[in-house]
């Protein structure tokens, strides 16, 4: 069984330690996500070709 989940980051905060990340749906939603996941796989564009 294949399954593949794109996830819209638009979304998702900034890193700022000094906001409650558990209170913003888009950082539990990302949490839930990942707990249930058996495989992660991240990916990002090369940047200016650096």
């Amino acid at each position: 069984m294949q399954s593949v989940s794109i996830r819209d980051w638009a979304n998702s905060p900034l890193f700022n330690p000094d906001l409650d990340a558990d209170s913003l749906p888009a950082v539990t939603g990302l949490r839930d996500a990942i707990l249930a996941a058996n495989v992660l796989m991240l990916a990002s564009p090369e940047y200016a070709t650096a």
